[in-house]
């Protein structure tokens, strides 16, 4: 459809350009070598008329050439008496005083034929030209069987002066294209009759089913490869699982006024046994849609209680934070096995924090069982973050309504405070607003000094970024965090 609709468009939009220059270019030289006959000799002198002759016997479309003043024919190509020669009402009616041009169809009063008359003013004078419309007709006829395509030309009052095919008065033409002439007072227009249209289809009918079958065979071999690539990587994902291979690395949390290492988000890496170290960017959308994310968390999180018992040792302030989605706390068989891996692991009672990111579109999400969820768990202990605020759909009464303990801000929002006033004024109205909802703040993606700074001057409790740390592995940030912790 896209093809015939465009091949439709193209053929209207050619033919009525090819049409136009034609036209143009033919009203062009009339109207060039009537200027130069007008300026040469004087109106119905004898040098006039022979011109006049000339004119007429070198084109095969001009019938005869008359000349007109105060609605009386007064001379013309060929000798005729002008004596009581007096233009009809239905001729006198198409001079309009401001116009240079008329174009119409009409009777000859001269010679009794139906032909298209060709009006050029100058001065008081009109030179009337007589266009074969038989001649013109059996162009278009001809222009119209060639390319099955309707085209007619019209004056500026949309009178008919000719056209390929006959019309129904109802009958409508698709895919129309009109080029109107910004000299002379006529338009060309082309288009398709509803019968054309079929001709056209049945033509391009065999190409069509070719670009059709090429293109069902590609989008299905492309709809194969991907149902294929993502069984395969779901398969990997579940053979990951079993093995144990999906790892937390550790990106510490710290303290904004002394850069004591308070704590650590867990990012989810997964060790894959011949890619090595695997982004989550590369399976994590898949693993939330098969919903294999919650097994992977749940190991991550009985993991993360054996990793922060060895942290609690060594005697240090220490929370750790996990990643969720809201769809997965308002599952209420996911809330329930991170409370029974709670009550087999008392570490995990406190100093964890959960956290999901505003980017979740909480329409999606039921609220009441988001909710119900959160609350049950921090009934065990746990405390909750927002993670990307400012960014997504979370408004203020939500916010209220969820109750975290935790606001991180975006990092696109630290990143431009320290070069963008106004991002600056929004970083703070953002702090104010955490402060008020009686909320800890954590700036993200703290990259630099001045961005550190920032931070700081805006009383926000806690920073992250590579400024501090990039994501390690747990045994690297065990040696990192008995340096630099409190």
């Amino acid at each position: 459809m896209f093809y015939f609709e465009g091949l439709a468009k193209k053929e209207s939009e050619s033919t009525a350009d090819e049409l136009f220059s034609i036209i143009e270019t033919h009203f062009l030289e009339l109207d060039s070598r009537l200027a130069t006959i007008d300026r040469l000799y004087p109106v119905c002198s004898d040098e006039s008329i022979k011109a006049l002759e000339a004119m007429t016997f070198n084109s095969s479309l001009t019938e005869e050439i008359s000349v007109i003043k105060n609605h009386h024919f007064i001379c013309g190509d060929r000798l005729f008496s002008a004596d009581n020669i007096v233009m009809n009402t239905e001729h006198r009616n198409q001079l309009q005083p401001e116009s240079q041009y008329v174009m119409y169809r009409a009777v000859s009063q001269r010679r009794q034929i139906e032909g298209i008359f060709f009006m050029i003013r100058h001065g008081e004078t009109w030179y009337r030209m007589l266009l074969e419309s038989r001649y013109l007709d059996f162009w278009f006829r001809g222009i119209g069987q060639h390319r099955t395509i309707f085209s007619m030309v019209t004056n500026t009052d949309g009178a008919l002066l000719s056209r390929s095919h006959p019309l129904d008065d109802n009958e409508k033409i698709y895919y129309q294209t009109t080029i109107t002439s910004p000299r002379f007072p006529y338009a060309v227009t082309t288009g398709y009759t509803r019968e054309m249209l079929v001709d056209l289809a049945l033509n391009v009918l065999p190409f069509s089913l070719f670009i059709i079958t090429i293109c069902s065979l590609l989008f299905t071999s492309l709809l194969n490869h991907y149902f294929t690539w993502r069984d395969s990587l779901l398969a990997e994902i579940k053979r990951g699982i079993e093995q144990e291979e999906f790892c937390a690395y550790y990106q510490p949390i710290v303290d904004a006024a002394s850069g004591i290492w308070m704590g650590a988000e867990l990012l989810l890496r997964w060790r894959h046994p011949v890619r090595n170290i695997v982004s989550p960017l590369e399976f994590i959308h898949a693993a939330e849609q098969s919903g294999q994310i919650n097994d992977i968390t749940l190991q991550l999180i009985e993991r993360a209680a054996a990793q922060k018992m060895e942290v609690m040792a060594l005697g240090k302030p220490f929370y750790l934070s996990i990643n969720v989605t809201a769809s997965m706390i308002a599952n209420a068989n996911f809330v329930n096995a991170v409370s029974c891996l709670i009550k087999q692991y008392p570490v995990l009672s406190h100093g964890i924090v959960m956290e999901f990111s505003e980017r979740d579109n909480f329409s999606n999400t039921d609220i009441p069982s988001l909710l119900s969820g959160m609350q049950q768990l921090r009934d065990l202990g746990i405390r909750w973050a927002l993670d990307d605020f400012g960014t997504g759909y979370a408004g203020l009464s939500t916010l209220q309504a969820l109750s975290f303990d935790i606001l991180k801000i975006d990092r696109s929002f630290v990143a431009a405070s320290v070069t963008d006033s106004v991002t600056q004024s929004i970083l703070g109205n953002m702090a104010e607003m955490g402060h008020r909802l009686d909320c800890s703040l954590v700036a993200e993606g703290v990259e630099n000094s001045a961005q550190a700074q920032q931070v700081l001057d805006l009383d926000i409790d806690y920073c992250q970024g590579f400024y501090y740390a990039k994501p390690m592995p747990y045994s690297r940030f065990v040696a990192k965090f008995k340096i630099y912790s409190a």
